[in-house]
């Protein structure tokens, strides 16, 4: 898939754009054992397979970052985009956003006013229908202009380093938001907010210096700590979890939570949402009396967590119920 896909790579260049390869190590939350998440991806019962586009982007992020896909061709995929066809269009609209971006930029901007410029580019051109908390997915955000804190942190993210501008991702508990990295000075970006720069010189706030510290386990939470480009498009698998558990969709919760978990397996939100989804699934598969793949779904989900106390006890029950109904058919 990786090597046709690569064939691309002639057009997206003559396009100007580098979003194919981007490798720079940022020394981020890369997102734990990679190996070990990747038996979560073992085959379930009535589980689809995988479309050959993620199958390459699990690839990719096996070392824990991106070497064969940018941020943006990687957050693509896990928005839902399963053609190459579709990849590639994707990426010369953005490589068309790009351009433009560039020619209304000069070399002696700083840092900040290359930022500025970008941040206000993006609301202009792309992020222009306000915020939406389930706006996640690049393509709904390319045609309809809404956008939440993962999409917004992406796309910022993406056009930064396009400009050449050194950025990466902030996680905090329900939020990410962007830092962009100047010399010995840190900005935290918020994406989201059109008129963020302006905010911040209005309250007068003084960059930080990475010289103290660069994010740590011991930042408070509003702070945040820098995330991989892996983690950071994992939670758009997550968040598309989430909606797919809120629509009680639950073995596309299972398909997602399984993929987030693969690409950082430090995010225990989505083990969570993974482990309901299989309960729940399981319970579904009861009621309809296939006992024994929902008794295999929930023994898959306590080789996750043998010490899920739901999953143990439906575990119970539904053998219960299964012998109950085996009994009732002797009869």
């Amino acid at each position: 898939m990786l090597l046709r896909f690569m064939a691309s790579r002639t057009l997206i260049a003559a396009a100007g754009l580098a979003v194919l390869i981007n490798g720079a190590d940022f020394s981020a939350r890369a997102g734990g054992s990679h190996s070990e998440a990747r038996a979560l991806l073992q085959e379930l019962p009535g589980r689809p397979p995988i479309s050959p586009l993620e199958s390459g982007l699990l690839n990719d992020a096996a070392d824990g970052r991106w070497d064969e896909h940018s941020l943006f061709t990687a957050a693509q995929i896990a928005s839902g985009v399963t053609t190459e066809a579709e990849l590639l269009a994707a990426v010369l609209d953005f490589a068309a956003l790009a351009g433009d971006l560039r020619a209304k930029l000069t070399p002696a901007q700083t840092a900040e006013q290359r930022a500025i410029a970008t941040l206000a580019f993006l609301h202009r051109r792309l992020l222009s229908g306000g915020y939406d908390l389930a706006a996640t997915e690049l393509p709904h955000v390319f045609t309809s202009g809404r956008f939440n804190c993962v999409s917004a942190t992406v796309l910022f993210n993406s056009l930064a380093a396009e400009v050449g501008l050194t950025v990466r991702a902030l996680g905090m508990p329900q939020h990410t938001c962007s830092l962009l990295l100047d010399g010995d000075l840190r900005i935290r970006v918020e994406a989201t907010c059109p008129d963020w720069f302006e905010a911040r010189h209005r309250a007068g706030v003084v960059p930080s210096s990475i010289t103290t510290h660069l994010g740590s386990s011991e930042d408070p939470p509003e702070v945040g700590v820098p995330i991989s480009d892996v983690a950071l498009v994992a939670m758009i698998y997550y968040n598309r979890g989430v909606d797919a558990l809120r629509h009680n969709d639950f073995e596309q919760a299972i398909t997602l939570n399984r993929l987030a978990l693969a690409l950082d397996p430090e995010n225990s939100e989505a083990k969570g949402n993974l482990l309901s989804a299989i309960n729940k699934r399981a319970l579904e598969l009861a009621a309809q009396r296939h006992f024994a793949t929902a008794i295999e779904l929930v023994e898959h989900g306590l080789m996750i967590d043998p010490n899920h106390s739901t999953l143990r006890q439906n575990r119970v029950f539904i053998d219960r119920a299964r012998q109950h109904a085996t009994d009732h058919a002797s009869r």
